[in-house]
């Protein structure tokens, strides 16, 4: 089955509120984040679901996108924890914190 537009931008909310790179689709329009509940409520019929992969797709917003630009443009180790604790105790979002660990490692161990 192929997805809609309406429903590739659909799950594209679904995965970013629930902070998933995929999810399936099935031929009623539901979505799932398992393979397997997929499979079961169509009764494993692999032309009645299909597969929705943002893996390559940001889900993050235009605010989100700039906050990651400020995030890899800090100069000290400590100014990205204070990013990141306010992170972890606020929202928890996964790109801001990855963001964060990996900018993390690129001040500690410059090439």
């Amino acid at each position: 089955m192929t997805a809609t537009a309406e429903q590739i931008e659909k799950g594209k909310e679904i995965a970013k509120d629930l902070k998933v790179k995929k999810l399936y689709l099935n031929d009623k329009g539901e979505f799932f984040t398992s393979q397997n509940l997929a499979s079961l409520s169509v009764k494993a019929d692999k032309k009645k679901y299909t597969t929705l992969d943002y893996s390559t797709t940001s889900l993050a917003s235009a605010d989100e996108l700039e906050e990651l630009a400020q995030i890899y443009a800090l100069e000290t180790v400590e100014e990205v924890d204070e990013i990141l604790d306010v992170e972890l105790e606020g929202e928890g979002r996964r790109e801001i914190i990855e963001a964060c660990e990996t900018r993390k490692q690129q001040l500690q161990n410059p090439e």
